[in-house]
């Protein structure tokens, strides 16, 4: 079975976690497909997950595109959002069926079965997209990206029929439609996916694309028994201070430990927020962390990086 993944160097461990938990979780030989700006910065990486190289796993470099995509400068999102719009230029032509998992997702358990299915459903019902449907009516994307349809899909976890979306591609479908909403767009290429797609999909089961946020309520029990695919969602994600004193960064943190051999995963962003929400863990939530002195060590260090590149960043300037 085969799957795709497109993500820069600001995702390579979150990247890696979350192929070492499709590798992790599954029995069968995998075909898994990387198109990354920087190869080089994830392949020995790939190698030590791959050590038997059991698994087929091929990296290609994105090519610089002329132009430039919208909604990136100035937000937290980088241009690899936009890379599986090019897949066409990078994967085998003769593949059938490829699965695309975002870097934020891990699989918890075998999506063979469930994605053997969904193929054949969707090869029934003649649709050559699945997707998780997001939301239904919400007028703000609706009128929006002016779609004849109803229905928003979330784009984390695809199922694509390999050869229709190569006629798409050739037809230069996405990139006129990415063009011709480019005002438009809010959540990057997934509303450029929408826009092509308009409704056109077949529904994806939610265990293949299980979202969680981290102030919403989710199923700690469901989660561990039965979802598949846990992606996470939002600006607050498991590897940053505000995202580690919430229950849902253990599954990220329990993965990172097998392919980093360190206790956690931590990513600063905003210094001053950061530090106080470091604080704040070592005042109120210390007795829940798991690796205490690893916990302090780490965040000193996280903190500490990201001070010496905001003076860096402060003199270049």
């Amino acid at each position: 079975m085969k799957f795709l993944y497109c993500f820069d160097k600001n995702y390579n461990f979150q990247g890696i976690t979350s192929i070492n938990s499709l590798i992790s979780s599954s029995m069968s030989k995998l075909s898994i497909y990387i198109i990354h700006e920087d190869p080089d910065s994830i392949r020995k990486s790939i190698i030590d997950i791959n050590k038997n190289n059991f698994h087929e796993i091929k990296i290609y470099k994105f090519k610089k595109q002329s132009f430039e995509f919208p909604r990136v400068k100035g937000t937290n999102v980088s241009e690899a959002t936009y890379y599986r719009l090019f897949i066409s230029e990078y994967l085998p032509e003769d593949i059938d069926f490829i699965t695309y998992i975002d870097a934020d997702i891990l699989c918890i358990k075998s999506p063979i079965d469930e994605i053997s299915k969904t193929i054949n459903l969707m090869k029934k019902n003649n649709l050559s997209i699945s997707a998780t449907t997001e939301s239904v009516g919400r007028q703000e994307d609706i009128s929006r990206l002016n779609l004849k349809q109803e229905k928003y899909f979330n784009a984390g976890v695809l199922v694509i029929n390999f050869q229709s979306w190569n006629k798409k591609y050739k037809k230069n479908e996405f990139i006129y439609n990415l063009n011709k909403i480019k005002e438009k767009i809010l959540w990057w290429d997934q509303d450029v996916l929408n826009y092509t797609y308009d409704g056109e999909y077949f529904e994806l089961g939610n265990l293949l694309n299980y979202q969680i946020e981290i102030n919403n309520n989710f199923d700690t029990k469901k989660i561990d028994e039965e979802v598949i695919f846990l992606h996470y969602l939002g600006n607050t994600k498991p590897w940053s201070f505000s995202g580690l004193e919430n229950n849902y960064s253990k599954y990220y943190q329990t993965y990172f430990r097998k392919i980093s051999g360190k206790k956690y995963h931590l990513v600063s962003k905003n210094l001053k927020q950061d530090f106080f929400k470091f604080i704040k863990l070592l005042i109120f939530d210390f007795k829940n962390i798991e690796y205490k002195f690893a916990f302090i060590q780490i965040s000193l260090k996280t903190l500490f990086l990201n001070f010496i590149k905001k003076i860096s960043n402060k003199i270049n300037k």
